[in-house]
């Protein structure tokens, strides 16, 4: 009875060991076949994205950016390859070219330029540049007026930077566009901080 116990402990044992190797495997296994794509379709931008993904996954950061640079220049109308760019560059602490990413989307893909603008406002927000964050929120609503998205966010930005009254005239046009509970409990907390502030009687 012992033998068996001590035998089934040592099978558990293997195969979490051997779980471990094979998540291992599984990334390295993808990069091979998207390195193998790549060699029969060059020109794909979907497989140097994925190839990107897999060596990100990796942990393989510049060799993930150079993907994703690949993918960029093939076809640099579709958003995802640039914020994944952006998005490892941020990890890096690249900040600046992070911003220039976005910049160089702006450029090639215009039709998306709202997302970029506001992709470079969540950038400029996190580094404590409100002005700069408040200038890009704006022109990604002048690009798409009805999107909720960059309106809260402009809305909570205004509220960090204690300018009360502008959030409340800009959520009082999101509920115009949108009455959600989410927006109108937006509106009640404003308010609360207005009056706590005594900057207008309620």
């Amino acid at each position: 009875m012992f033998l068996n116990l001590s035998f089934d402990f040592s099978l558990i044992i293997f195969f979490n060991f051997y779980l471990i190797l094979s998540h291992m495997s599984d990334i390295d296994i993808k990069i091979n076949e998207y390195k193998r794509l790549i060699k029969i379709e060059p020109t794909n931008a979907w497989h140097h994205f994925h190839l990107g993904e897999a060596l990100e996954e990796k942990g393989k950061l510049n060799e993930a950016i150079e993907e994703y640079s690949k993918a960029v220049e093939l076809d640099p109308t579709f958003p995802d390859f640039h914020f994944k760019k952006a998005e490892v560059l941020l990890k890096l602490s690249k900040f600046q070219e992070a911003l220039q990413v976005y910049d160089n989307a702006i450029r090639k893909d215009p039709k998306n330029a709202h997302l970029y603008h506001y992709f470079k406002g969540e950038i400029y927000e996190k580094l404590g540049k409100y002005e700069e964050a408040l200038k890009e929120y704006n022109r990604a609503i002048e690009w798409s007026p009805n999107n909720s998205w960059y309106r809260q966010a402009k809305i909570y930005l205004l509220e960090k930077m204690n300018k009360l009254e502008d959030a409340l005239k800009e959520v009082e046009e999101l509920i115009k566009i949108d009455s959600s509970a989410v927006n109108l409990e937006l509106k009640n907390e404003i308010l609360v901080k207005l009056k706590n502030n005594n900057d207008i009687k309620v």
